[in-house]
C-alpha cells in the first residue's frame, strides 16, 4: 500500500473521484507481476503510469512526493497503460472508462518525449528516442528555433521559457550522444545566449524570493498581538526589534503569538538552522507537519539558543539584551534559498520598577546608617526624604576619624550604587 498512497500524495491536481479511479486500477494490478526492460516507449509495460515526463512502474520503488512533485512541475500530466493503451486519466471518471475509444492514439503517443522509466524496485532507466543522429540534429535546430529572443527572457518571464530552453538543451546533448558535433547544431549560439540569460537573472529570482518572504514576516510582524509587546521588523536587514513593557510577565505568553513562532505558519518557511541545529517542517514522508509540532520545536529551540530553561520560569525582562540569528530555509515556487533572520531583545525600565529600586537603596542605606559607630557621633538617616541628620558632639576630634567608618564612605560598599 506504500506505493498507492505516495502516490495519491503526489497527485496532487487529480479531482477527488479521479484519485478514486486510480487506486481502483491500482488494486486490481497488484495482482499481477511485473515485466522488465525498456529503451522506448513501445517497451514500456501495461500497469505503468506516464507522471509529466517520467513514466512509473507501480512497483517501483521511487514513488516520492519530491521526485512526483518534480515530475509534474516538468509537465502537469498523467497518464496510464492498461492493455497496451494509453489513457489520459485526467480525462476519464471511473475504471469503466478505459475502453480503446477513450485510447490517446499511438500518433500522438509517438510524440511523447520521455525523461525517465522509474521501473520495478529502485531500476531507473533513461528513454531513447530512436532517433538518427541526422534527425536528432534537426530536433536540436529546430527545439532551438522555436526558442525567444534573449531580451524577451526576463524575471517576470522566466518561468515561462526555462523549461524549453532546457529542453532544447536535453536535445542538444542526445544528438552528440548519438555521434553529432556541437558544431553540427548551426543556432547553438541562440541557445548559449539564452542559457546565459538564464544564468544571469536566477540571482535576482531568488533575491525576489527572499524579499517575498521578508515581506511575508513583516505582515506577520504587524499581526503580533501581546500586551506589552511591540515589535518592528526591519526588512532591508531582515532584523525584528522586539520591545517588552512588561517585565514581570511569563515568557510563556510568546508561546502561540510570537514573531518567531509565528513564522512557522509561513508555507514558504520549510525549515531553519538556529545554534547549529538544523530543523525540517517536513517529515521523511515529505508531509508538512502540524502548526502546533512547529511551533513547540521552535520555541524550544529559542529557549535554548537564548540560554533559557522552561523549567525555571522565565520572565520577560530575563530576555533584556538578548539576541539569537536564524538561517531561514525557504521554498517559493520553484526557487529554493536561505536567508538570514536577527531577533533583538529589549526590556526598558518601567518607572515602577525604578521607585521600586530607589526604596530598595534608601532601605540599605538606612541600613548602613545604623551601623555607623564613631564616639560622639549620632546619625539618623529618614528613608523618605533621603536625608541623613548628623550629630557631632565631639567637635574637637579629627575629621580623619570618619575614615573608615563614615556613612558616604559606607555607602561605596553598597554595590547598587555605581557612581556619584
Amino acid at each position: 500500500m506504500l506505493c498507492v498512497i505516495n502516490l495519491k500524495g503526489g497527485l496532487i491536481a487529480m479531482k477527488k473521484r479521479l484519485v478514486l479511479s486510480v487506486l481502483l486500477i491500482m488494486a486490481l494490478l497488484f495482482s499481477l507481476m511485473p515485466v522488465a526492460s525498456a529503451a522506448t516507449i513501445d517497451d514500456v509495460d501495461d500497469q505503468c503510469l506516464r507522471l509529466g515526463p517520467d513514466v512509473y512502474s507501480i512497483y517501483s520503488d521511487n514513488y516520492e512526493r519530491e521526485r512526483i512533485a518534480q515530475s509534474l512541475a516538468s509537465e502537469n500530466v498523467i497518464y496510464f497503460k492498461w492493455e497496451g493503451r494509453w489513457y489520459d486519466l485526467k480525462a476519464l471518471t471511473s475504471y469503466f472508462d478505459l475502453v480503446p475509444a477513450n485510447a490517446v492514439p499511438d500518433e500522438e503517443v509517438n510524440q511523447w518525449d520521455l525523461h525517465y522509466w522509474y521501473k520495478t524496485g529502485d531500476i531507473i532507466e533513461e528513454f531513447t528516442s530512436g532517433l538518427t543522429k541526422e534527425e536528432a540534429i534537426q530536433q536540436a535546430i529546430n527545439a532551438i528555433a522555436a526558442l525567444p529572443n534573449p531580451d524577451l527572457v526576463t524575471v517576470e518571464t522566466y518561468f515561462d521559457y526555462e523549461p524549453s530552453i532546457r529542453e532544447a538543451r536535453l536535445f542538444v546533448e542526445e544528438a552528440v550522444e548519438l555521434g553529432a558535433n556541437y558544431s553540427d547544431i548551426t543556432n547553438l549560439w541562440l541557445l548559449e545566449l539564452l542559457e546565459q540569460r538564464l544564468d544571469e537573472l536566477w540571482p535576482e529570482i531568488v533575491q525576489a524570493a527572499k524579499d517575498n518572504l521578508a515581506g511575508d514576516v513583516g505582515d506577520k510582524a504587524a499581526e503580533v498581538d501581546i500586551e506589552g509587546v511591540s515589535v518592528v521588523f526591519t526588512a532591508e536587514t531582515r532584523t525584528a526589534d522586539i520591545t517588552i513593557s512588561t517585565p514581570l510577565a511569563s515568557i510563556l505568553e510568546l508561546e502561540n503569538t510570537g514573531l518567531m513562532v509565528m513564522l512557522g505558519e509561513l508555507d514558504t518557511i520549510r525549515g531553519y538552522t538556529v545554534n547549529g541545529v538544523t530543523r525540517s517542517f517536513y517529515n521523511e514522508a515529505g508531509e508538512r507537519l502540524s502548526n502546533a509540532d512547529i511551533k513547540a520545536m521552535i520555541l524550544a529551540d529559542a529557549f535554548t539558543a537564548l540560554g533559557l530553561n522552561p523549567a525555571d520560569e522565565p520572565l520577560m525582562r530575563d530576555l533584556d539584551g538578548k539576541s539569537l540569528s536564524v538561517l531561514v530555509h525557504g521554498k517559493d515556487g520553484r526557487v529554493e534559498f536561505e536567508d538570514t533572520y536577527h531577533f533583538t531583545f529589549a526590556v526598558p525600565v518601567t518607572d515602577e520598577e525604578r521607585e521600586l529600586a530607589k526604596e530598595a537603596l534608601a532601605g540599605d542605606v538606612a541600613d548602613k546608617a545604623a551601623e555607623v559607630d564613631i564616639e560622639g557621633i549620632s546619625v539618623v538617616f529618614t528613608a523618605e526624604t533621603r536625608t541623613a541628620d548628623i550629630t557631632i558632639s565631639t567637635p574637637l576630634a579629627s575629621i580623619l576619624e570618619l575614615e573608615n567608618t563614615g556613612l558616604m564612605v559606607m555607602l561605596g560598599e553598597l554595590d547598587t550604587i555605581r557612581g556619584y
